[in-house]
């Protein structure tokens, strides 16, 4: 029964034979787990199992995760979860949605952990130093908005209001589900640079995609993993390709999704409340009906509050005192440039000539 599953998910859904193979496992884990006989018996219980009548399909699923689901990694955790609903689903045994987010909480065991950094405004500067325009318009945005990658891959022309430098996000789910973020003035002046130059790259690329057309409707008209491999060549170049030690395969420090952590991280430190900075940012704590959700020219102030911390390669330009001081810091340097080249003429003509 077991690879009568398998087929049908081969000709169905067009599994590769890696994710049969972690099927065929994850079915003999669940009955080991269980206790429901050997390998040999595997085949046959499949079938008995899911028509026995009498068993606690919830139990035993909960039994499952609590023995050894919950010592695996997030990830690991995240699919099996995933593959075990599918299979109860192919065998017509359905539970709500509430009860497969229930199992999130056997997850806190022995998994792999990840040492992560939040990056600082030098870090991401040094990051985006090593990236085109289209580079630095894209995690700029990121940067700015608090959106995930493929939510920003989504953004469409007509979702972003210039006048209040607002952008609707859609999550990349397929439902409605609509929220509203900003986007700084110094990502604003990147992202119209890069739209000066996007027909030319589109015209470019078009030989180099595997899709048959781009979507032209996209800001960013470029897949997922082009956005990673951006990210991936900047980290590389800028030296932050430090890997986590408490991994067996290299789990770098420094992700695409971090600059979605920046955001979070600086608004917070900004004094903007965590209810506005869930919102912003499409966490869970945004979906509290309950809490009040301000108009768009009243959420942009709340963001504003926060916005000149956002500034990765620019000074705010409201930001005077810090602006004058760098100018003076400028102006000492230059002096200090002109003495230097003063003293190198004086040593070439007056202290080489009299070297031995």
């Amino acid at each position: 029964m077991i690879e009568e599953m398998l087929k049908r998910f081969e000709e169905d859904y067009k599994y590769k034979p890696r994710t049969l193979t972690e099927y065929h496992f994850i079915m003999n884990k669940y009955f080991e787990v269980l206790s429901l006989g050997d390998e040999i018996e595997k085949e046959k219980l499949l079938k008995d199992y899911f028509t026995d009548k009498t068993r606690d399909f919830a139990t035993d699923i909960r039994r499952f995760f609590a023995e050894y689901v919950k010592n695996l990694s997030y990830n690991t955790r995240t699919k099996y979860r995933s593959m075990i609903k599918q299979v109860f689903i192919e065998h017509e045994i359905e539970f709500p949605d509430k009860f497969w987010k229930g199992l999130r909480k056997y997850g806190s065991g022995k998994g792999c952990v990840v040492e992560e950094v939040t990056p600082s405004v030098a870090m991401l500067n040094k990051l985006l130093s090593h990236g085109d325009t289209r580079a630095k318009a894209f995690f700029l945005l990121l940067a700015s908005t608090g959106a995930r990658v493929k939510e920003a891959l989504q953004i469409e022309f007509n979702d972003i209001d210039w006048k209040l430098r607002m952008v609707t996000i859609r999550e990349p789910k397929g439902d409605s589900k609509k929220r509203i973020t900003f986007f700084t003035t110094e990502s604003a002046k990147h992202l119209k640079m890069w739209l000066q130059e996007r027909e030319e790259w589109i015209q470019k690329n078009k030989l180099r995609t595997y899709s048959k057309e781009f979507d032209l409707e996209r800001v960013f008209p470029f897949s997922y993993a082009a956005a990673n491999a951006m990210f991936r060549d900047m980290r590389r170049k800028a030296g932050l390709d430090e890997t986590s030690p408490n991994t067996k395969v290299n789990r770098y420090k420094l992700h695409i999704h971090s600059l979605r952590k920046f955001f979070i991280t600086q608004m917070y430190m900004a004094g903007v409340s965590k209810p506005h900075i869930e919102y912003m940012s499409g966490h869970e704590g945004y979906l509290d009906a309950s809490y009040h959700r301000p108009p768009p020219e009243e959420l942009k102030q709340i963001y504003e509050k926060g916005s000149k911390r956002l500034f990765v390669i620019e000074i705010p330009s409201d930001d005077g005192s810090k602006r004058e001081e760098i100018e003076e810091l400028r102006k000492e340097i230059s002096v200090l440039q002109e003495r230097y080249g003063e003293l190198m003429l004086k040593v070439d003509k007056e202290i080489i000539p009299k070297l031995p």
